[in-house]
């Protein structure tokens, strides 16, 4: 950045961050920045849903919460998969840590 020109209150860190995050295509989920169908779980590793979870819950995002709308059946369903490769639910997913939050 020239000298001569203010820097941005938006630090490039921060911008570089959001054009990582954003979603790229309409049809993408709007909270989580994968395809999937509105019965399906949002993707708790995924960097845009942790931002976005995090910044009205002022905690991390869980499988648990990421698969808060789904119904029932389908909570259970991915409970036995978590189950099934040794995750729990409950597991958080500090997709961004010290190094690129404040």
């Amino acid at each position: 950045m020239p000298t001569n020109q203010k820097e941005s209150p938006v630090t490039f860190s921060a911008q570089l961050w959001y054009s990582v995050c954003k979603p790229r295509e309409p049809e993408t989920c709007q909270m989580c920045g994968r395809r999937h169908f509105a019965h399906q779980p949002h993707d708790p590793t995924s960097p845009l849903y942790a931002l976005n979870f995090r910044s009205t819950e002022r905690r991390w995002p869980s499988w648990k919460d990421a698969m808060s709308h789904c119904s029932p059946k389908m909570q259970d369903y991915l409970l036995r998969m978590l189950r099934k490769h040794h995750m729990s639910a409950e597991t958080h997913f500090p997709a961004l840590t010290k190094e690129f939050l404040p």
